[in-house]
């Protein structure tokens, strides 16, 4: 069982506290002081963030949490390109669709990772994450065959290795 710092105990309470506070949008005492007990119990069974880096170094949570933005505003590009497409091929008169499972091979080693791509995949319309290997292939159904480069494919791919890069959860 990992050491209990009492510093990330109170850094990680302090980040869930603030994370309920915008979730419950409830701002009374009674809901303050259980939100705030939660996030101390929360804090001290799982342990998050610790300054000496024992369970998990503040600098690296912040430098996924400060690249957690450009990632999620190339989600949603892709989200709404993908949708666009997905009308085209429903208004067009002949429902120009051609199913197709293709292998995409990436250097994303770690399972969180490997497990943000695969679902990120997932979310983009018209694409569907069947399998992912450890060795980091995956297999992609695509609504429409996608293009040699798999382009769009390729820049989720790079999302991900953005917001993990540096980090130990890609290796």
């Amino acid at each position: 069982m990992p050491r209990r710092d009492p510093i990330g105990i109170i850094l990680t309470a302090t980040i869930l506290f603030l994370f309920w506070i915008v979730l419950s949008g409830h701002l009374d005492w009674v809901h303050l002081s259980m939100g705030l007990i939660s996030s101390f119990i929360i804090a001290y069974l799982f342990p998050i963030v610790t300054v000496d880096g024992e369970v998990g170094d503040l600098r690296r949570i912040g430098g996924i949490a400060l690249g957690i933005i450009p990632y999620f505003i190339r989600l949603q590009y892709e989200i709404i390109r993908a949708n666009i497409d997905i009308i085209r091929i429903i208004l067009h008169p002949d429902l120009p669709i051609s199913p197709a499972v293709r292998k995409f091979s990436t250097d994303l080693l770690g399972s969180t990772a490997l497990a943000t791509f695969g679902n990120s995949m997932t979310l983009t319309p018209g694409t569907l994450t069947i399998d992912i290997e450890e060795e980091g292939d995956c297999y992609i159904h695509y609504l429409t065959r996608p293009d040699e480069g798999q382009k769009k494919t390729q820049e989720i791919r790079n999302a991900v290795l953005r917001l993990f890069k540096g980090s130990e959860a890609w290796r």
